[in-house]
């Protein structure tokens, strides 16, 4: 396989979906893939190291494996936390819900999207 398109939630993980965790669990099982579109939310994972993940530490481990990205991560309590990973540009018709970190831009084909308002804003 030469493309591959991936959109998916994990629930109650130990550690967020990351570059390293694809490389060991799809890419080494898949020589030929060239092209990887994906989306992905790691929700309700509990992160028991410290210092906790950031985002500029997930979105390393897939450009150091040469996969444009973009992430952020909402730590809500100590236990509860979610990851939202996605491929850039961004060409899938539908994205994982946004919260209020999400940065945007580079989401041109976006058709449907929901806002997650978990925790309000700051002002």
């Amino acid at each position: 396989m030469e493309k591959l398109t991936l959109s998916f939630r994990v629930r109650r993980q130990n550690s967020f979906i990351d570059g390293i965790y694809l490389t060991n669990g799809i890419f080494n099982y898949m020589p030929h893939l060239h092209t990887f579109i994906f989306d992905i939310a790691s929700e309700n994972t509990m992160i028991n190291v410290y210092p906790k993940p950031s985002s500029d530490n997930i979105r390393r481990t897939f450009i150091e494996r040469g996969h444009h990205a973009d992430c952020y991560i909402d730590y809500y309590t100590d236990e509860m936390s979610r990851c939202h990973v996605y491929s850039l540009p961004f060409t899938m018709e539908r994205i994982h819900y946004i919260t209020s970190r999400f940065s945007g831009g580079m989401l041109q084909c976006i058709q449907n999207q929901i806002i997650l308002l978990k925790y309000f804003f700051a002002y």
